[in-house]
This record gives C-alpha cells, sequence and structure tokens, in this order.
C-alpha cells in the first residue's frame, strides 16, 4: 500500500481505436463498470478513433456517440473517419494521425488500448507509469506487454518480444511524430522512406510497434508486464 500513496494526478489520456464493429461497441457499453474499479483510470481522458464506412451512417454515429458519453470520464470524444485502411494497417494508421495531427501533445503518458481490452487491475500499469513498478523503479518511458515470444521478455532491457499493441502505455514527448509514418503495408520495397518496413515485415501492428518503441527499450525505459 506505501507505493499507491506516492501516486500522484497525471495528465493521461485513453486512446482507443475501432473500425466501429458491433463486438467493440457492447465491451465499450462494459467500460463504466470496469473503470469503477480503475480509479486513475477513471481520471484520464478519453479519445475514440472510428475509422470505417459506419462512421457515414447517422444511426451508427449516434449510438457510439451516446456509449461514449457514458463512460465515466470527463472528458470523452469520439472522432469518426469513413477511412479504414484494413485490419492491421487501421491499427498503425489510428496511431499516425494521433501522433502527426498533436493529439498526444497535452498529455503525460498515453495509454493505447481496444475497446475489447478489459483492466480488472490498474495497479503494474500505473505504477510503472508512476515509476514505483518492479525491482529496479525509475522514470519509465513505455510500459510494455510481449507477444508472440516463447522466450519470456518482462525486463527493462528485454529486445526480443514483439511489443502487444492491445494495450500498451507510452509517454508521448519522447515519440517522434513519424514513428509510425510506414503504416502502409502495401508500399512497395523500392519506396525510399517506407521500403525496410515492406515485404511482410511489418505488416502486423505488433511490428511495427516494435520497431517504433525500440530506442525506448534500448534505453532502458520500458517496463515489461506479463500479457493479461
Amino acid at each position: 500500500e506505501k507505493p499507491k500513496a506516492c501516486l500522484r494526478p497525471m495528465r493521461l489520456l485513453l486512446y482507443l481505436a475501432t473500425h466501429l464493429s458491433d463486438d467493440h461497441a457492447a465491451c465499450l457499453t462494459c467500460w463504466p463498470a470496469m473503470l469503477a474499479h480503475a480509479p486513475l483510470l477513471r481520471t484520464a481522458d478519453v479519445l475514440v478513433y472510428a475509422g470505417g464506412p459506419a462512421a457515414a451512417v447517422p444511426a451508427a454515429r449516434l449510438s457510439w456517440q451516446s456509449i461514449v458519453n457514458a463512460l465515466p470520464n470527463r472528458n470523452a470524444t469520439i472522432f469518426f473517419s469513413v477511412f479504414n485502411p484494413g485490419y492491421q494497417d487501421g491499427a498503425k494508421y489510428a496511431m499516425h494521425v494521433a501522433l502527426t495531427s498533436g493529439w498526444f501533445d497535452a498529455y503525460e503518458w498515453v495509454v493505447r488500448i481496444n475497446p475489447d481490452v478489459m483492466v480488472f487491475d490498474e495497479s503494474r500499469l500505473t505504477l510503472a507509469m508512476a515509476g514505483l513498478f518492479g525491482p529496479s523503479p525509475g522514470r519509465y518511458e513505455g510500459v510494455f506487454a510481449s507477444c508472440r515470444r516463447n522466450k519470456p521478455c518482462y525486463g527493462r532491457g528485454c529486445e526480443h518480444g514483439l511489443i502487444q499493441t492491445d494495450v500498451l502505455a507510452v509517454r508521448p514527448d519522447v515519440v517522434p511524430r513519424d514513428a509510425f509514418a510506414c503504416w502502409n503495408s502495401s508500399v512497395p520495397r523500392s519506396d525510399p522512406e517506407c521500403g525496410f518496413a515492406r515485404s511482410g515485415a511489418e505488416s502486423h501492428a505488433e511490428e511495427q510497434a516494435t520497431r517504433a518503441f525500440r530506442p525506448i527499450v534500448q534505453r532502458r525505459g520500458g517496463a515489461r508486464a506479463p500479457p493479461a
């Protein structure tokens, strides 16, 4: 309990990306109950990036707006766009839009999380953001979970694990605005800027996030937690 007493309010954003599916809508209706047990996340601003053809349907927009309005967070906003480049590219593009548009600039931390991810215990995440997590506490720049690797990857300097993008936290001031510029997996390998990321090497959001946040990992600024 002692470390929790050291936690202070922080400028925090919960950033969600959705393709406006019925499953995402159903899950997001569960968030008020979830946030009732997450006092720090409940104080965060919420921004939902909603990209897909349904964004052009008035009834769908009204339904999603009402779901977002029902969240207990003081400032909850939804941004609609009819553009969605696809399953993996869409997840990457949502990060690209946010970074290049400056949506993260006012915040100390951004938690990028899917609507169908439930946080049952926020303590490890919030302690890490406060620099109070694990055997080597200090100022963290990111909080990541690993996926698709058999060997555990929990330490500050772990570089072999892919970063799980269903939920992660990062200090936006250490992330370049163009970190997700190569979101389009259809760009040819001959492209001078993004060709290195092609041929399937970054077809998944986890591959691109791992590269984008590698500088954080290399300077041992990332806290690693086991996948939930």
